[in-house]
C-alpha cells in the first residue's frame, strides 16, 4: 500500500512518519500551501479566543502581543502545541483542547453563559457554524483571517496510489479535481475526518470514504489497519 498523503505542512510530514512507522508507505504531496494574508491580529480582552489550526497559532504567536482571553481554545494537538510553546496569552488563560467545529458548539453549549467577545483565528472561508452560533447567542465575534489556502499542483501518478488521505473539505476537492485529471479511479479509498469532508468527498467523485476517528495520524493508521483486515 502507499498513500498518499494530501494535507499542508508540516502536518503531512507529521502523517508521513506516522504512517510509515507503522510499515504504510506514503507519497507526500500536498494539494493546498498555506500563505498568510498579513492582516494584523486585532487585539484587546476575549472572552473566548480559538485557534482554528496550527496554522492559525502559529501565525497569531508572531503577531504583537497585544490580547488577552480569559480561555484559549485550539482545534487539533497540534494547534494547541503551538500556542502552548509559543503564544504567552495561553499560559494566563485556560486552554481548552476540540477535535473540531462540532466538538466547539458541544463546548459552548455547555457554558452557563455564552461568550460576549470572541476571537476566531482562522484562515479565509472555510466553515463559519461557531461564528452563527455566537452570534446568534447575542455575542460579538472578531474574525480574523491569517492565512489563506492556494492550490498547488504535485505530481501525482494513480497508478502508484493506493489509498489518498485528506484532512479538510477544501482538500478533498483540490485532491479530486488532481486524481480525476489524471483519470485516477473512483474506486480509490479516501480517508477523511468527518463526516462533512465524507459528503463532500462522496460528491467530489469518491466512491470508497472512510471516516477517521478524527484527523490525528493514529487515527488514520487504525482506519487503514481496520481496512486491510476487513480485505485479507
Amino acid at each position: 500500500m502507499r498513500v498518499w498523503v494530501t494535507r499542508t505542512e508540516p502536518g503531512a510530514s507529521r502523517m508521513a512518519a506516522t504512517l510509515e512507522g507503522a510499515g504504510i508507505a506514503c507519497l507526500v504531496a500536498p494539494v493546498l500551501n498555506i500563505v498568510p494574508t498579513g492582516q494584523p491580529l486585532p487585539g484587546g480582552s476575549y472572552d473566548l479566543a480559538l485557534f482554528v489550526s496550527e496554522h492559525a497559532a502559529t501565525l497569531a504567536a508572531a503577531e504583537p502581543a497585544d490580547w488577552s482571553a480569559e480561555v484559549v481554545a485550539g482545534i487539533g494537538e497540534p494547534a494547541l502545541a503551538a500556542l502552548a510553546e509559543r503564544c504567552p496569552q495561553a499560559t494566563h488563560a485556560r486552554v481548552v483542547a476540540a477535535t473540531d467545529a462540532d466538538c466547539v458548539l458541544r463546548m459552548l453549549d455547555g457554558w452557563p453563559e455564552p461568550p460576549r467577545r470572541t476571537l476566531i483565528a482562522k484562515g479565509q472561508g472555510g466553515r463559519d457554524d461557531v461564528q452563527r452560533h455566537l452570534r446568534e447567542a447575542g455575542g460579538a465575534v472578531v474574525e480574523w483571517d491569517a492565512y489563506r489556502r492556494v492550490a498547488a499542483a504535485p505530481a501525482v501518478v494513480p497508478a502508484a496510489v493506493s489509498a489518498i488521505v485528506c484532512s479538510s473539505g477544501e482538500g478533498v476537492r483540490a485532491a479530486g479535481a488532481l486524481w480525476f485529471a489524471e483519470r485516477g479511479r473512483p474506486d480509490v479509498p479516501v480517508f477523511v475526518p468527518s463526516a462533512r469532508a465524507q459528503t463532500v468527498a462522496s460528491e467530489t467523485g469518491f466512491q470508497t470514504v472512510r471516516v477517521t476517528a478524527g484527523a490525528a495520524p493514529k487515527a488514520v493508521v487504525a482506519a487503514m489497519n481496520a481496512l486491510k483486515e476487513r480485505n485479507v
